[in-house]
């Protein structure tokens, strides 16, 4: 079964990847401790499902903050002024000292939580930039700007959540029985983060129809069990629903 995209792929998922990371960040409840756990459980497993093994290093590094980490997002000259306008992110980038101490950090307000997303995309466009590329660091302030909670609809956030769900499944880095249980964990916590109260009901009660402990025996069993529960949305809202063959030509990158 297909194994993970190569780097030369890595435009056709990653951008949509990070999109759903920037609009939960700003749509979970900090103040609902269920809701924090499982936004970290979310973008640690969304991270360990990652199609190309070195983005998956890349950003794993990033979530433990390591020190070439850091100093790639403290010298890098398009978040001088960032740093500067919020010098107590740059304090804790510079002293976090262990595992998750950042994204802990990050998670206890959407605005930290979206600074985190953030700094992860621009870690991203470093790394480009140190192999000959010249992409520009959008300006925060106007980056936020465009994740306005009540600017997103429904298929802003459903449609980047959906494609991660498939692409996931189907490409995956990483053996099937880490792909598995990282995948399970991923629909497990996105239950409680939703940002739909009725959609986070229909996710728990979808899920137990589709019998997620039998999908773990290749990739192409997982893929066909998102495309099941993609299908019972489809059901529900009278949408067609394609077949798991016609389903793997939309993501054959």
């Amino acid at each position: 079964m297909t194994l993970e995209l190569p780097i030369d792929k890595v435009d056709k998922w990653l951008w949509t990847y990070l999109r759903s990371m920037f609009i939960l960040s700003r749509t979970y409840n900090t103040e609902d401790e269920m809701q924090v756990m499982s936004i970290k459980c979310f973008f640690q497993n969304v991270i360990n499902l990652m199609p190309n093994k070195y983005i998956k290093m890349r950003f794993t590094e990033y979530a433990y903050m390591n020190s070439n980490v850091k100093n790639m997002l403290l010298t890098n000259p398009d978040l001088q002024n960032f740093f500067k306008i919020y010098p107590n992110i740059a304090e804790v980038v510079k002293y976090s000292s262990n595992q998750f101490e950042f994204l802990d950090f990050c998670l206890q307000s959407n605005f930290t939580a979206f600074i985190w997303v953030y700094l992860m995309q621009a870690y991203y466009i470093a790394l480009l930039n140190k192999y000959g590329n010249y992409v520009k660091v959008p300006s925060f302030n106007e980056f936020k700007a465009s994740y306005e909670p009540d600017r997103l609809s429904k298929e802003d956030w459903g449609n980047s959540l959906w494609f991660i769900i498939h692409v996931s499944a189907l490409y995956g880095s990483g053996d099937i029985y880490d792909i598995f249980e990282n995948y399970k964990a991923m629909l497990s916590c996105l239950q409680y983060i939703l940002p739909c109260p009725k959609c986070k009901q229909h996710l728990i009660d979808n899920l137990a129809l589709i019998d997620i402990d039998n999908c773990g025996s290749d990739r192409f069993a997982l893929f066909r069990c998102s495309v099941d529960l993609h299908n019972i949305v489809n059901s529900s809202l009278g949408k067609r629903q394609p077949s798991v063959q016609e389903a793997l030509g939309y993501y054959n990158f």
